[in-house]
């Protein structure tokens, strides 16, 4: 039975007599021609006579020899009104989730059929059953894949940043005999690796970093290591991971409900304290897209059957919990509000260090200050009886007396003085390339000097404008590289 056979077995069990697919992926499952349609209209009509149509612009190159009906347009014609010419209008027509509205809207206005539903789940379906052909295809796609990462292990070295892994990839592939990503490859280094989607930015890589690799080749394989040494927590994770995962593999045949699948990860990992980290299904389908219809859920009852291809990606997620916040301030009443808010979250006292010196460009400057509330008085010369003196610190000069290892973020807020900050910050930023929140609502000429600085530290820093508070003046300038 071919492909398209088997479609129109789906068909007929819903009822359906003709579909119309629109999902280019789809119609390659069903004749093996593949076309990138972009903005135009591409798709098959699948008719119960055995008469298929297929209704290809002219840009598009189809063999003379492709067994089925073609129906050629250009840019100037009106393709809809030919689609129409071949529609059963007394019979309902299927359509797949992915026919646009524009396309699906002129066939709905001119009353072209009985009725319109959503018949996707016939194609879906269809391609979740992998027949022989594609099985062997995912094992070698896979194969190619553990070749890769082997590669990629190879890549690893202190100083790396992810992109520049990232980069490497796509030619790993080619010579192992690939053609393309299925999807962009996720590379993350240290606390980047708490996102599941991280897309490789030039995070350098550090002793003790957890390392995590998620690439494709018409498959999609996640792999966790960490650099020279791991903590004993970062073991004890990655065990447990490793032990959920190996289980819902464990317990995996014919009959079993999906379900059951992602309940047996959940739970171990639910039973070790970590249940709420683990923040996503079990898995997904994968075939000829890295994401198909049908995942492995709690929500998905469906039982597993022979051909089906899934992921069993189970995950704890620890977001912020390595990570550190160096907060400066020096004001008292602004440090009781730090205190307050610090009671109404405990939890995050273990990430946040105060620092009771003001920023500048060096550290020695001496500042004098008295508490007035929002009216608190700062002066770079004595002020009379009662006032606190202070002594400035550069971020430069903090992070290297600290041997603090990353910077990720730097936000300022400091009532004009982000510009002698920023030059006090200058070897960080160069070294990090970290992103930055700056306001230049203080002094106007920040609006400009501010970008020419950033951009003299950091030439690929890439500059957006955006308001983040109540009053439209607090302009705050964002900077990632």
């Amino acid at each position: 039975m071919t492909r398209i056979d088997r479609v129109m077995k789906a068909m007929e069990e819903q009822g359906i007599t003709q579909m119309l697919v629109s999902d280019p992926v789809s119609v390659f499952y069903m004749t093996g021609i593949k076309v990138e349609p972009g903005e135009r209209f591409y798709g098959m009509l699948l008719r119960k006579d055995g008469d298929h149509v297929l209704f290809v612009n002219h840009l598009f190159g189809i063999p003379e020899e492709v067994k089925f009906r073609k129906v050629w347009y250009s840019d100037t014609e009106p393709v809809m009104d030919y689609v129409k010419e071949y529609v059963e209008q007394s019979a309902v027509l299927g359509v797949d989730k992915d026919l646009k509205a524009r396309f699906l809207l002129p066939l709905m206005e001119g009353r072209e059929t009985e009725q319109f539903v959503n018949a996707s789940l016939a194609v879906d379906l269809t391609r979740g059953i992998k027949d022989k052909e594609e099985q062997e295809k995912m094992r070698a796609a896979s194969v190619v894949n553990d070749q890769a990462m082997e590669r990629l292990k190879g890549l690893v070295r202190e100083g790396v940043t992810e992109k520049e892994i990232a980069d490497r990839l796509l030619g790993i592939y080619l010579e192992l005999g690939g053609e393309d990503f299925s999807f962009s490859p996720i590379v993350s280094f240290g606390a980047n690796a708490a996102d599941p989607h991280h897309m490789p930015d030039n995070t350098t890589l550090r002793s003790g970093d957890v390392v995590l690799f998620d690439v494709g080749y018409c498959s999609d394989m996640t792999r966790t290591f960490c650099y020279r040494q791991v903590t004993a927590r970062n073991r004890e994770i990655y065990e447990l991971v490793r032990r959920a995962n190996e289980a819902a593999i464990a317990k995996i045949k014919p009959g079993v409900p999906l379900c059951e699948l992602d309940r047996t990860a959940r739970d171990i990992i639910t039973e070790a304290g970590y249940g709420e980290y683990f923040n996503h299904r079990l898995g997904h389908f994968i075939g000829l897209s890295e994401h198909e219809y049908g995942d492995v859920s709690l929500a998905n009852e469906r039982a597993a059957e022979p051909g089906m291809i899934f992921s069993i990606e189970p995950g704890i997620y620890l977001a912020g919990e390595t990570g550190k916040v160096h907060s400066f301030e020096f004001i008292d009443s602004n440090i009781n509000i730090y205190n307050k808010n610090l009671m109404l979250n405990p939890d995050l006292s273990k990430n946040i260090t105060l620092v009771k010196r003001p920023l500048w460009e060096s550290s020695t400057m001496k500042l004098y200050t008295i508490t007035q509330g929002a009216a608190s008085h700062v002066s770079f010369v004595p002020l009379e009886d009662g006032a606190s003196e202070f002594t400035s610190i550069s971020i430069d000069d903090y992070v290297r007396d600290n041997d603090i290892p990353k910077i990720d973020f730097i936000k300022l807020d400091i009532e004009g003085s982000e510009i002698p900050t920023l030059k006090g910050a200058q070897e960080t930023i160069k070294k990090f390339k970290p992103k930055l929140a700056i306001c230049v609502y203080h002094r106007k000429e920040d609006l400009w000097e501010i970008p020419i600085l950033l951009k003299s530290f950091v030439p690929e820093y890439k500059l957006f404008l955006n308001h983040y508070t109540l009053h439209s003046g607090e302009t705050v300038l964002f900077a990632t590289a």
